[in-house]
């Protein structure tokens, strides 16, 4: 009988986190200039704001600043809001005693808001990081990606790309934080519609491999089809098994006996 081949390509990284962006989920969550409960709290988020990642450490997650939080240079580093030394250090307060937010390249041009003294405020610059307690912050799902398919790797017959009513209901995925998230995954199999908003692939064997989240007019349109689909997998609450969200997809893969 011939067997189709998973093309597994895992890629484990331990505790490796790809997510972009966390939301937070609490009331008034402190912004730290360090990865401490003892570091200054600079601001507070709000419960639903949603911040860019910028790296991680024991239980931490450092995100892009907001415009709302303070951020200072000495104006005697300053020429019209330009930059003069080779790098200079973007303080949390107007003194040299506060955090660093970031360091920032001669000749980068900082929008100034207010001065005080010898210092001057100006909006935040990209990579101004501050400190949130990751127990407070849920990773965001990303956006789903095109789907592209393989030249070469296509089934002898065209596949008919037709729109397809979208009428299956959003399905809530409340992401696993006990699981690591965006891994890359390669699986293949039959795809077959699971829950409303999912898909899933199904071996030789009759065996769920994983579920698929991705555009429904494309999936649709490969339904009880064999194939080989690349992306990232997530965990989700709802489910044991991986949640892929295809970056690419070969239509009938190569067959092993």
């Amino acid at each position: 009988m011939k067997r189709w081949m998973c093309i597994v390509g895992l890629w484990m990284v331990a505790g490796a986190f790809v997510v972009a962006d966390v939301r937070v989920m609490g009331d008034r969550v402190s912004l730290r200039a360090a990865p401490s409960l003892e570091a200054e709290v600079l601001d507070r988020a709000m419960r639903g704001d949603v911040f860019r990642v910028l790296g991680r450490t024991n239980g931490w997650v450092a995100v892009e600043a907001p415009d709302y939080v303070d951020a200072w240079v000495s104006e005697s580093y300053l020429t019209n809001g330009v930059v003069i030394p080779s790098r200079l250090n973007v303080r949390s307060g107007p003194n040299r005693n506060y955090a660093v937010l970031t360091v920032v390249e001669g000749g980068t041009k900082l929008e100034e808001l207010d001065r005080f003294h010898a210092w001057v405020k100006v909006v935040p610059p990209a990579g101004s990081r501050v400190w949130i307690y990751a127990d407070y912050t849920e990773a965001v799902l990303p956006e789903v990606g095109e789907l592209v398919e393989e030249p070469g790797r296509m089934a002898s017959e065209a596949v008919a790309y037709e729109a397809v009513e979208a009428v299956l209901s959003v399905l809530p995925l409340e992401l696993n934080t006990q699981k690591n998230q965006g891994l890359e995954q390669t699986y293949v199999g039959r795809l077959e519609r699971a829950n409303p908003g999912l898909y899933r692939l199904v071996s030789a064997d009759e065996e769920v491999l994983c579920l698929v989240r991705g555009r429904v007019e494309q999936l649709e349109t490969l339904m009880d089809r064999w194939v080989g689909i690349e992306g990232l997998a997530y965990y989700i609450q709802a489910s044991v098994l991986p949640v892929l969200q295809p970056n690419r997809i070969v239509l009938d893969p190569l067959v092993v006996d």
